[in-house]
């Protein structure tokens, strides 16, 4: 028996092997997916029978002995995958798995045992999951397999059961964190995907780019999904084309459009032959828009009907996609399609919810994996090309979220959203699932359990829940608040409940629906989780204390929400210790650690700040505000926490582009630590996100700027390089050009700030010492010095001798600046100023009658001595 072989079909799941490929019949089922056949086979029994087993923990530990003792460790793996894919058929894919057939584990485990066993760093799974048995015991025979066995896939059934249990929780655990995340097991699986071909290496990028995604790691998640296109070899480009959306528009404008080709073979290959062949060809409810106004497609623009559709700056674009016709693009490959569907499902994700820009380019790579949908006749939709069930049911999922926000799609989208949750629940009865299905449900899916599973780690995982509470969600959105808590009650979302009533003005409402679960609760229910949600109606903090206690102090969330009322009536102490206990239980929650930085902030305790916001931006690497306080918390640290916090600032502005605080702050401490061009370009950016005004230029670093600029050395000819010259009023002959740092603080305060200044002598100034340092610039000097008077001129020096001297300090300035400049050569000949001396005269005789009220004073004999001066002169 080839092993490699065997483990290579395993993690493929391909039904349509003959069965009589392996001698093995267990592993023949495993490999085929063939569930019921696996499952009832004797070496399946022989592992999972225990009759003495008493509870769950008996079970589970005698399961271990008899799996280490187990001769051939491919077959306790083929069994820990086959019981995994049933756990996943029932939450995820359908269709159900009736009890019978996963008969050989104990029926008398109990199910809220068996719950209790799954929790994990104080994380309650979802009390109405079925068939958790499957999960808990997937996980329990594939960590007894011994890893000195040669099982090249072990790590990677150990991380997909790892996340399955994840996804079931009601938040990130950290020890299931740590166990995906083992360095070891994750290097083992991307050297055996390197060995299986194209398309394993990028269905393995896929199922880690979704991992990281859901521990916010948006960075590395990025760069798998960078990952996946380079292994798949798809060509992708998000480009434009002309073409029409209305029925009745008489003009084409420019239409987003995702051009992809495959460089390989596409399905419509022997696999797809077989499948059709089989009659096992997918078939998924499409539903038409049927909009008196929308097209159902974009009809792109042809000039000719001979001549493609023109794509906008076909140029730039790979010779691959230059050909193509936007509105018929050929087929894509499976696994190129997951790529698409992946990188369109984790860019919504990284989007705000209201972010229009991000729900068309979503829609765009969705509608290029739904050309490959067709339609024969108008009652039964099929396929164009064969496809896969989860492709092709992820790729209408996220079509619905990309046309949820419009007026005329909104109604396809609950529609369609609909038919996707009641294709999960064929087979099942009304007593079997919590799920309803709608009455117009039309849609009867034949497709293999294989087919639905084959994909499934390579695209975003949706619960049976997710969806249905999705769908609620929707209702919300559209005002039907009334079907939405059917909905919640039915999937027993009590915050979600609460939130309804709330929305409804029936707090009270809420609080006696919550009263009453409690009071009726059932060994399955989460009574810590609903005494913390009767916290939250009530703003009872004893709640809280209560849901804490009854939990053996493993709720985390109990010791969150104290620490939250602690923390909104200015209990910071009390909320710091309350949080402390919440994170020692899950260290990976996110808005714990902020909060808890936040407080020590308020506090002053610096280091306890910076740890926490530490460990927010190494769960969230994503989070600006996290990496802004961070910097503030370092900075107040001490000095030498200064190069760190810039550091920080600099990733909290590349996350916060739009946020002007964030880059005010950034340029605050780029200048700290003489990083001069970092602060010219982060106050250039609060300029141009403020607006263009006076009151929005912080003036201490206008200053800091300018004095910097001056303090070094002036521009010569052998400190500057002619090649960097683009001042067009300094010639080479006049003045040498600048460089480097020097060149873009001088223009950020000559062409930036000065056109701004007013009403402020000091910049005025500022900006004359900046031409004078500059050289070639007297005029300019001049005209800031002579500004900068006036700026002072108009107060009431005739009342005021304080603001007489102000104006006295101001004329004099001027004056010398007239005797410094006012005889140097012009810029276009003769002198600056030859009537300089008259001007200073005017200006010392216009003061001297202003301060008549004042003479004698200090400030009256300097007006004086000053027109002796000029007069001697």
């Amino acid at each position: 028996m080839d092993l490699a072989q065997v483990e290579s079909d395993l993690l493929l799941g391909d039904d349509s092997r003959p069965s009589s490929s392996l001698e093995n019949d267990f592993l023949s089922a495993c490999c085929r997916v063939d569930l019921g056949k696996a499952l009832s086979h004797d070496i399946a029994r022989s592992l999972l029978e225990d009759t003495a087993a008493t509870n769950v923990q008996s079970y589970l530990s005698g399961l271990d002995d008899r799996i280490a003792r187990h001769a051939d460790q491919i077959e306790a793996l083929a069994l820990g995958a086959s019981l995994l894919r049933g756990y996943m058929q029932v939450n995820y894919t359908g269709p159900w798995l009736a009890p019978s057939i996963y008969a050989v584990i104990p029926a008398r485990l109990d199910g809220t045992e068996v719950l209790s066993a799954l929790d994990s760093d104080g994380c309650t799974p979802y009390a109405l999951v079925q068939a958790a048995v499957l999960l808990l015991t997937a996980e329990r025979v594939l960590s007894a397999c011994k890893v000195d066995a040669g099982l090249q896939t072990l790590a990677r059934w150990r991380l997909r059961a790892a996340y399955a249990h994840q996804k079931l929780l009601d938040e990130p655990s950290a020890a299931l964190h740590d166990k995906i995340y083992d360095a070891e097991s994750v290097e083992a699986c991307r050297v055996y995907a390197a060995t299986q071909g194209a398309d394993a290496l990028a269905s393995w990028h896929l199922e880690l780019a979704h991992i990281h995604t859901f521990y916010s790691q948006d960075t590395l998640a990025r760069n798998e999904l960078r990952n996946a296109e380079q292994a798949s070899g798809v060509i992708l480009r998000i480009s434009g084309a002309m073409g029409r959306r209305t029925k009745f528009q008489t003009f084409d404008t420019s239409q987003l459009v995702v051009l992809a080709v495959s460089s390989r073979k596409t399905e419509d290959d022997d696999t797809a032959v077989a499948n059709t062949a089989n009659g096992d060809r997918p078939k998924i409810e499409h539903l038409n828009l049927n909009d008196d106004t929308l097209l159902e497609r974009v009809a792109f623009a042809k000039r000719d009907p001979q001549v493609r559709p023109v794509v906008e700056a076909s140029e730039e674009l790979p010779a691959e996609l230059q050909s193509l016709d936007p509105g018929a693009q050929p087929p894509l490959h499976l696994v190129d399609s997951c790529v698409l569907l992946s990188d369109a499902a984790i860019f919504r994700i990284n989007s705000a919810a209201d972010d229009e820009i991000a729900l068309e380019q979503m829609g765009a790579f969705v509608s290029r994996v739904l050309q490959d949908i067709g339609s024969k006749g108008d009652e039964e939709p099929a396929l164009k090309h064969a496809r896969d069930w989860t492709i092709d049911s992820t790729a209408l999922l996220l079509r619905t979220r990309a046309e949820g926000h419009r007026s005329r799609t909104v109604e396809r989208s609950v529609m369609q959203l609909q038919v996707l949750v009641d294709q999960l629940v064929d087979g099942m009865s009304e007593q079997q699932s919590f799920i309803q299905r709608a009455d117009n449900a039309s849609t009867r899916n034949d497709a293999s359990v294989a087919a639905r599973l084959r994909h499934l780690f390579a695209l975003p995982l949706h619960s049976k829940w997710d969806l249905q509470a999705e769908l609620a969600d929707k209702y919300v959105g559209l005002g039907l608040v009334k079907s939405a808590l059917e909905i919640y009650e039915r999937l027993q979302i009590w915050e979600r409940v609460a939130l309804c009533h709330g929305a409804s003005g029936r707090d009270d409402l809420a609080k006696q629906v919550i009263e009453e679960r409690i009071a009726a609760a059932e060994p399955q229910d989460n009574l810590p989780k609903l005494w913390c949600l009767l916290g939250d109606v009530t703003k009872e903090p004893s709640h809280y204390e209560t849901s804490w206690r009854i939990s053996n102090e493993r709720f985390a969330r109990a010791q969150r929400s104290l620490g939250k009322h602690h923390f909104d009536n200015g209990r910071l102490s009390e909320a710091i210790d309350c949080y402390r206990r919440s994170l020692a239980i899950n260290p990976l929650n996110h808005g714990a650690w902020f909060i808890l930085g936040c407080a020590a902030l308020s506090l002053e305790r610096w280091s306890e700040a910076s740890e926490a916001f530490t460990r927010c931006v190494s769960i969230d690497n994503a989070d600006g505000e996290s990496w802004n306080n961070l910097a503030s918390a370092l900075l107040q640290s001490g000095r030498d926490r200064a190069k760190d916090a810039h550091r920080a600032l600099r990733t909290a502005t590349s996350l916060k582009f739009e946020s002007w605080r964030m880059w005010h702050n950034y340029a605050l401490v780029s200048m700290d630590v003489g990083q001069i061009a970092e602060a010219v370009r982060a106050a250039k950016r609060v300029l141009a996100i403020r607006g263009s005004q006076e009151g929005h230029l912080d003036r201490d670093l206008v200053l800091a700027v300018a004095s910097d600029l001056t303090a070094t050395e002036p521009p010569t000819s052998t400190t500057s390089d002619n090649a960097d010259n683009d001042d067009e009023e300094v010639t080479s002959t006049s003045a040498p050009v600048l460089r480097g740092w020097a060149k873009m603080a001088y223009d950020f305060l000559t062409k930036d700030v000065k056109p701004l200044v007013t009403r402020d002598a000091g910049m005025y100034r500022c900006l004359a010492r900046v031409y004078m340092w500059r050289g070639g610039r007297d005029g300019d000097a001049l005209d800031c010095e002579e500004r900068a008077y006036r700026c002072v001129a108009g107060l009431p020096a005739e009342t005021s001798y304080t603001d007489l001297q102000t104006v006295t300090t101001a004329a004099i300035d001027l004056v010398a600046a007239y005797e410094n400049l006012g005889d140097r050569p012009g810029r276009f000949g003769g002198v600056l100023m030859k009537d300089w001396r008259y001007k200073a005269k005017s200006t010392l005789r216009t003061l001297k009658g202003r301060a008549r009220a004042f003479e004698g004073t200090e400030a009256y004999t300097t007006i004086e001595q000053a027109l002796e001066a000029l007069k001697q002169g």
